[in-house]
Parts: C-alpha cells; sequence; structure tokens
C-alpha cells in the first residue's frame, strides 16, 4: 500500500460565489475512487468559504482571522467525508482543533493505524496554528505519516515562472528540485513547506485538478504537470 499526501484546495469545492459545486466535488470525488491501493491523507484548504485576508478590515488580529479559516476548512472535509463515502470510500476527519462529534482529534499514531485498515484520512483546520498554510501543513503530514508523494491539486497546470493566468508568456517548469524552488521565489507554495521537504525523498507533484486521470498518474509515478524533489534528475550524475 502506497501512502500518499494529497492537499486539497477549496477551489476544488466551489468559488466564493457558490461554496459547493456538486459537479466539481463529484468529478474530484470520482478521480479519487479510480485509485486502488493508496492510503490516501487529504489535507482541505478553505479559500472558497473564507481566506482570513477576506475580513481583514472586520478582524485586524491575524492569529484570529487565522482561526476562522481553518473553521472554514470543515465544511469542506465534511462534504468531502459524505461524498467519499458515496463511493463507498471510508474516511475520518481529523482536527487539532477541538471539535466533537465531527472530527477527531490528530495524532500520528492514531491516523497511522486506521490508515494501515484502510481508512482513509481528512485533515481539517491545517497545523491547528495560526501563521502557518495548509501547504505546510500538508509538508508536515506527509513527513510525519511517511508518504512517499505529496500533491497539490491547483487550477493551473503546474509551476510557473509567475501566474500563467494573468501572463500568458510565464516559464512552465516540468521539474525542480526543491533548492531551485526556494531560490526562485515562484509563490506556488508556502516557502515554510518547501524548507520542511527539501531534505526528504518525497515527491511533490503540482498540476491542475479539474483534468481527469492527473491523479491517477501522480500516483503511479508519472509527472502530471511539475515534480519538485530532492534532485532533479540530469542533477544526479
Amino acid at each position: 500500500m502506497q501512502r500518499v499526501v494529497l492537499k486539497i484546495s477549496g477551489e476544488a469545492f466551489g468559488s466564493k460565489e457558490k461554496p459547493f459545486e456538486i459537479e466539481k466535488i463529484k468529478f474530484l470525488t470520482n478521480e479519487i475512487s479510480k485509485i486502488k491501493n493508496v492510503e490516501f491523507v487529504f489535507v482541505v484548504g478553505g479559500g472558497n468559504i473564507l481566506r482570513g485576508k477576506d475580513i481583514e478590515e472586520i478582524i485586524p488580529h491575524q492569529a484570529t482571522r487565522d482561526y476562522l479559516g481553518m473553521l472554514s476548512t470543515v465544511y469542506n472535509a465534511v462534504v468531502l467525508k459524505e461524498f467519499l463515502k458515496k463511493r463507498q470510500i471510508e474516511a475520518l476527519i481529523y482536527s487539532q482543533l477541538g471539535i466533537e462529534r465531527i472530527t477527531d482529534p490528530y495524532s500520528p499514531e492514531t491516523c497511522n493505524k486506521n490508515l494501515k485498515k484502510g481508512i482513509h484520512a481528512i485533515i481539517a483546520c491545517g497545523t491547528g496554528n495560526p501563521f502557518v498554510t495548509t501547504d505546510t501543513a500538508a509538508a508536515l503530514r506527509a513527513l510525519e505519516l511517511d508518504a512517499k508523494i505529496l500533491i497539490k491539486a491547483t487550477k493551473v497546470n503546474g509551476v510557473y515562472s509567475e501566474d500563467p493566468l494573468k501572463n500568458k508568456k510565464a516559464v512552465f517548469y516540468p521539474e525542480l528540485s526543491y533548492k531551485e524552488a526556494i531560490q526562485k521565489n515562484l509563490g506556488f507554495c508556502d516557502r515554510v513547506a518547501l524548507e520542511f521537504l527539501s531534505g526528504s525523498d518525497i515527491k511533490f507533484f503540482v498540476f491542475n485538478i479539474f483534468k481527469p486521470n492527473k491523479i491517477k498518474m501522480a500516483v503511479s509515478g508519472k509527472n502530471p504537470g511539475t515534480i519538485i524533489r530532492k534532485k532533479r534528475i540530469e542533477d544526479r550524475g
């Protein structure tokens, strides 16, 4: 059984105008259902419901805004669990914030034990700490739970020199080392997450979640967009 951490942004669930778009969620869970013999750890974002920056004028204290942002991820976690259940895929929601009846307290020991039983993990509320992104939460869980692959599902085809939705001339990077990704400061991922991963052998894939069979490709070791790892192939001699 292969263990994979899949970081899912709020955009995969919906938009600010319509936080839950049924067709998007059906597509996502259908893509997941195609994959067998994998222990998934899903780390969900909550940007379709609330981002901390959205309420900066209302709540000036960043830590408080971050906690509210964490709570928004619980909505997506519950929705993901219910849609997976419809496909006979069992999952448990974990959180390091105490939310009884909806989530279980996160501990690596409990999570690992349930993963080995075939029960996938859905991580809500990031790390449970303010000032930390869900990218960092995904990196930490990948390291802590000994995953071999980390996937960041986005709405673009991979990593670019700048936002390709704003600049059509942006340069696409099919492969990067962690060191290059940090030095180039490309903005596709939190720098702290990349620094955590830089000493590991984890393969980090970034690709468009809205295109079919991309998750399946990554799980099988094929690059469906951009791959980031300790060393690029040409650097290995």
